[in-house]
């Protein structure tokens, strides 16, 4: 490298943001962006049980559970273990195979399903603490939102029609969690980021097909951030400042991005507290039309039998990712369709008052609300509040009609799930990835190691209780 190249890229930003990761680990980090952190892994892991169960996952399970390995780590609500990189790609898999994931409503990602498999596979392989593990998903956030938010095309469909930025951001997230466990240098996170670059991928085509794959590529951003880590630390050598420079991964793979904003107060505002948490098993870009339409329906005096139509205005980003194709929308042919539908989950709300797993793993397709579907009708409406997830819904019956808009869906940080909600949601993906009770106590023993243990908790001893045989075991209290 000439003196003048290593001179820019000491000054570029992905350095910068490599010395955040590798000094994260001797930072003490506010209350709030651990608390937030607990939270989130609370919402993890539960969905991560539960998605276990899911076909993609379970295709992703017999896949890892063929390779030989150090067998190290663990696959949860399943009694497989894997090498690090193979049991991120089956956990990241599971987190989003229920489409019911947290995401972060300002960058427009889902940062756990490639964060927080990464970083348990990393720390149950270093007998990580859970105050390790915390901490590194606190950095793995960061770093995946914030890429995230600095490509501003992100939200615009006629730049970008085609990155899920869940995984092609995501990736980067994972390798930072993975660094910070494995306490890497900052040269070294640089050039793990540099070999990230080469992973990174992730579209909507498994999406728009209804196909597994979508999941999986969550799972890929998993184990591609460990593997990069891994690689690094065994001596392969990596492009630096690789996020910015001419032909790095923002000028290669996004076309308008804020490089300044990736690292403008870096270490003093935490993204993980802007985090979202979804109170509902689909697209994200349906809530806040899930949200008015309970509304709703719990106030107004229609009667279910008596609506005419319902309108529902969106931003035009939600509008092209829920409605547009219309026709094919008002129809889902598949359930990832269903959950990207705007029409069939107004239609679900309206008719069962509630949007549940239920909904689209038993139940789809619901001839009832496919009826009702053809009488929702969806427009842009560019006067919205300028957010991502903002609609304005319109019931109406024979001679009245009724209007509800909203700004912040429930589970973003405007308008937070309760604990309480947030223990209800966890008991009922895990009951269903480890086979239990939604009552267990082996359940909430589980929740409550995660929310309240201390955080010399050993991570082992926490995955150890998310597996099919210890779920199974009599429970002790030795949180």
């Amino acid at each position: 490298m000439t003196p003048e190249l290593e001179a820019n890229v000491k000054l570029s930003v992905t350095t910068i943001l490599a010395r955040f990761i590798a000094t994260a680990r001797e930072t003490e980090l506010p209350k709030e962006a651990i608390c937030a952190a607990r939270r989130h892994l609370l919402d993890g892991v539960g969905v991560m049980i539960g998605g276990s169960a899911e076909s993609s996952a379970r295709v992703s399970q017999g896949y890892v559970s063929e390779y030989e390995s150090s067998q190290s780590c663990t696959v949860l609500g399943t009694d497989i273990l894997a090498a690090a990189p193979l049991a991120a790609l089956a956990n990241g898999t599971a987190a989003h195979a229920l489409e019911f994931e947290d995401g972060h409503d300002m960058a427009g990602l889902h940062p756990s399903v490639c964060v927080i498999p990464a970083a348990f596979a990393a720390a149950e392989r270093a007998n990580a603490t859970l105050g390790e593990l915390l901490t590194a998903i606190v950095v793995g956030y960061e770093v995946a939102c914030r890429l995230t938010r600095c490509c501003r095309s992100r939200r615009n469909w006629a730049l970008e029609p085609s990155w899920h930025f869940t995984t092609l951001c995501g990736i980067f997230g994972a390798v930072s969690a993975a660094a910070v466990i494995d306490k890497l240098s900052a040269d070294d996170v640089e050039q793990s980021l540099g070999l990230a670059t080469s992973f990174a991928a992730g579209h909507l085509l498994a999406e728009q097909d209804g196909t597994g794959s979508k999941f999986l590529q969550a799972g890929w951003g998993a184990q591609a951030g460990v593997s990069a880590v891994d690689l690094v630390k065994r001596g392969m050598s990596a492009p630096r400042g690789a996020l910015d420079r001419p032909a790095g991964f923002l000028p290669l793979y996004v076309r308008d991005f804020t490089l300044e904003s990736l690292v403008d107060d870096l270490g003093t505002r935490y993204e993980i507290i802007g985090a979202s948490i979804k109170p509902y098993p689909t697209c994200r870009f349906t809530h806040g039309v899930i949200d008015a339409v309970l509304s709703l329906r719990s106030q107004s005096e229609i009667n279910r039998s008596d609506i005419s139509r319902i309108d529902i205005g969106l931003p035009k980003l939600s509008y092209a990712r829920v409605v547009d194709p219309v026709e094919s929308r008002r129809r889902p042919q598949n359930i990832i369709a269903a959950r990207f539908s705007a029409p069939y989950v107004a239609a679900l709300a309206w008719l069962r008052g509630a949007v549940s797993l239920d909904d689209f793993l038993v139940h789809f397709p619901d001839t009832e609300v496919l009826t009702l579907a053809e009488r929702v009708f969806c427009h842009v409406d560019e006067s919205l509040p300028d957010t991502l997830y903002a609609a304005e819904v319109v019931v109406r019956g024979s001679d009245s009609e009724f209007r509800r808009l909203v700004s912040h869906p429930l589970g973003s940080p405007e308008h937070p799930l309760s604990h309480s909600a947030l223990l209800t949601k966890f008991c009922m993906c895990a009951s269903r990835g480890l086979g239990l009770g939604k009552d267990d106590v082996k359940i909430h023993g589980l929740a409550e190691i995660i929310r309240s243990a201390d955080k010399a908790f050993p991570v082992r001893a926490l995955t150890a209780r998310a597996t099919r045989s210890r779920a199974n075991e009599p429970y002790q209290n030795d949180a």
